[in-house]
């Protein structure tokens, strides 16, 4: 599919759904991670982000909802806090990780805190392959 300004148009995007027969579509980063941020910029990445794609959500009138991206380059505990903050935003369902996680993969022990916030705010985490 070619990038037109369903992308970056909630309008555009709107009118796509209408035509296509979709009562809802949820919004993410179509590139999951901030792997590139240095560490201490992060979580304002993150946040800032998060924010947009809630308050981008919230006038849709419920047609959109959204995934939250997470500062995997600030570490694991950050991300925890990052899922505890979302957990507070009525549209976002859950987040969008690469399996890279925080650099040691999905596996590694250092993010169970996450994954047991994930759990708790009954979130899902859409995991996307790079």
């Amino acid at each position: 599919m070619p990038l037109n300004e369903t992308f970056w148009s909630t309008e555009a995007k709107l009118a796509f759904m209408a035509e296509s027969g979709i009562d809802v579509s949820v919004l993410s980063l179509g590139n999951p991670w901030l792997d590139f941020v240095a560490p201490e910029e992060a979580v304002e990445y993150a946040t800032a982000l998060n924010e947009d794609f809630d308050q981008i959500a919230a006038g849709s009138s419920g047609r959109f909802f959204a995934l939250g991206v997470l500062p995997t380059a600030a570490g694991a505990a950050p991300c925890a806090a990052e899922v505890d903050r979302l957990a507070a935003h009525p549209h976002m369902r859950g987040v969008i990780l690469s399996t890279r996680g925080c650099g040691d993969g999905l596996g590694d022990a250092g993010l169970d805190p996450v994954w047991e916030r994930l759990a708790a705010h009954d979130f899902v985490a859409f995991i996307h392959p790079n």
